[in-house]
């Protein structure tokens, strides 16, 4: 009996294979779970590894489909969290370089 339970149940996901199916960076998945969007589990106490289990992470995203949210967006490819695109580092550069040109 105690085998068949074990048998229903998926392992859990480390942040980084949970950030991996959805397409994001990991930093996203800590986001979501830090601001209690996305339910995850500490193993080992207070500063122990989290988890998520799949099947929160598969309710999760049917959830965020039902409120006609987007899936997330893959990385590079969105906007940052103050809601401007990212600018590339060559860009930055040209904009430091101390155009006295006005």
């Amino acid at each position: 009996m105690l085998m068949a339970a074990m048998t229903d149940r998926m392992p859990l996901l480390r942040i980084r294979d949970a950030a991996k199916r959805l397409n994001v960076t990991p930093l996203s998945v800590y986001r979501w779970v830090n601001a209690g969007q996305l339910r995850a589990y500490r193993l080992g106490g207070e500063h122990g590894p989290l988890r998520i289990d799949p099947r929160e992470l598969e309710r999760w995203l049917a959830q965020r489909s039902s409120q006609g949210r987007p899936p997330p967006t893959p990385p590079g490819q969105g906007a940052t969290s103050t809601g401007r695109k990212s600018v590339g580092t060559s860009a930055r550069r040209q904009n430091q370089g101390g155009d006295t040109h006005a």
